[in-house]
């Protein structure tokens, strides 16, 4: 079967292929720009809220070793929270679990219970301890008045025990305890 000129014809239009310019097919890259811009965007937003709301007053200690003022013993009250409880030291030794005096013994000052930390006793206790500072004309102010603690936690310890612990060393029924809470590693 032969074909005639103008089936040739038609056949050769139909099975040519067309050589496209690799420069014609251009990426479209406006509308993926735009997604970029916009998560950008998003994530600043985000992160300035977070960084916001999470910011806890602390102070670290400082290096080196104390300086005692005009001449006083510091006390040198620091707690130690642990999953047993928490145990309160100071330079004059551990503070006993009646939070009546100091005794070189380790002993957990406030114990814990299957409910948790007890912070209203560990207020109480924090006092006592500047009753009995007092009492021995130990010095436990920094430099500009504020009475001063150091707290530290075991690595297990959850972060929200933590922060009540400092709140607890913070204030007692509204009243100031400890304004300068510092924060220190494990170390016992």
């Amino acid at each position: 079967m032969e074909l005639t000129p103008a089936q040739r014809a038609q056949v050769r239009k139909r099975s040519r292929v067309d050589a496209k310019d690799p420069l014609d097919d251009e990426l479209n890259i406006v509308p993926f720009l735009d997604i970029v811009i916009n998560l950008i965007m998003f994530l600043l937003m985000v992160t300035t809220s977070i960084a916001s709301y999470t910011q806890v007053s602390a102070t670290l200690p400082d290096y080196g070793p104390p300086v005692p003022d005009q001449g006083q013993r510091n006390l040198n009250l620091s707690v130690l929270l642990g999953e047993e409880g928490v145990r309160v030291t100071s330079s004059l030794g551990h503070l006993t679990s009646g939070c009546e005096s100091f005794s070189s013994e380790s002993a957990v000052t406030v114990s814990a219970s299957a409910r948790g930390h007890n912070w209203a006793r560990l207020s109480d206790c924090l006092a006592q301890a500047q009753e009995l500072a007092d009492a021995r004309g130990l010095h436990y102010r920094g430099p500009y008045g504020n009475a001063r603690i150091t707290i530290s936690a075991e690595p297990l310890v959850a972060y929200q025990d933590l922060i009540s612990a400092m709140d607890a060393a913070r204030s007692r029924n509204g009243q100031a305890l400890f304004r300068d809470v510092r924060i220190s590693a494990g170390v016992r």
